[in-house]
């Protein structure tokens, strides 16, 4: 794990929208949580699942990651998935990113031309249609009775490319999990019968995970929302994306 220390100033950049897909993985299923950004104090709260006892309570800190660290600390999320999820957060900045390099070896960022407007409006929308897309995603998952990380468990056992198989070690990679936070992701899905576990032929030692017909079925509805969101909104992420790669000064006037 990348600790979080080892990379200077970015406890206080984690942001808001960072902290909830940090909670959707660490909360208990049915829990549900509301981030608020401030300048001076940044502020967490968190509904509990449990029915009989359901309240909510606030965990605040300087910053949105020691909101994160006093739910933590209060036992409310493990302390691990939480240190986790922020270290898996940090190694993706862009300062963690090595240049991207062509088969020649070269920089290819020497060749890629300046950086233009269009290319700053292409990333912009691109990044705020992402956002609607995975604010979509996590809509439709929770009006089908999953919590967003069951649903991309679900989709990582089904549309796994070949040769991988559906063993611990690879949905916990696919997922940027642990072992043990991947496990307990699957037990709530098993204890849906939404996914069981089968013997594996090839190595008895690991287990393959299968989807169940009820399982399937609830996949197959899902996939169906997205892929009709994909054709809404294709058009405008292919667009968003010509415009982030193409190395050509576009011409035009800021000044209207």
């Amino acid at each position: 794990m990348v600790p979080t220390e080892a990379i200077p100033g970015r406890q206080h950049t984690l942001s808001a929208i960072e902290a909830k897909r940090i909670l959707s993985f660490c909360l208990p299923s049915g829990s549900r949580a509301e981030v608020a950004e401030g300048t001076g104090t940044c502020t967490i709260h968190i509904t509990s699942s449990e029915e009989k006892d359901r309240q909510t309570r606030a965990f605040a800190g300087a910053t949105l990651a020691e909101a994160l660290r006093a739910a933590a600390a209060a036992g409310v999320v493990r302390p691990a998935c939480i240190e986790r999820q922020i270290a898996f957060i940090s190694s993706t900045q862009p300062s963690s990113i090595a240049p991207l390099r062509s088969v020649e070896g070269r920089d290819d960022r020497q060749t890629a031309g300046p950086v233009t407007m269009p290319h700053y409006r292409g990333l912009s929308e691109f990044r705020y249609q992402i956002r609607k897309f995975v604010s979509f995603s996590e809509r439709a998952a929770r009006a089908a009775g999953l919590e967003p990380p069951q649903h991309q468990l679900l989709l990582s056992v089904q549309g796994l490319p070949p040769p991988k198989r559906p063993t611990i070690e690879t949905l916990s990679e696919r997922m940027c999990l642990d072992g043990a936070d991947c496990e307990s992701l699957i037990a709530s899905l098993v204890e849906r019968t939404l996914v069981h576990w089968t013997a594996n032929v090839g190595d008895p030692r690991k287990r393959l995970l299968a989807i169940t017909p009820a399982g399937s079925a609830v996949l197959r509805t899902l996939t169906e929302l997205h892929r009709d969101q994909m054709l809404t909104v294709g058009p405008t992420f292919l667009q968003a994306l010509g415009m982030i790669l193409s190395s050509r000064e576009v011409v035009e006037s800021d000044s209207e």
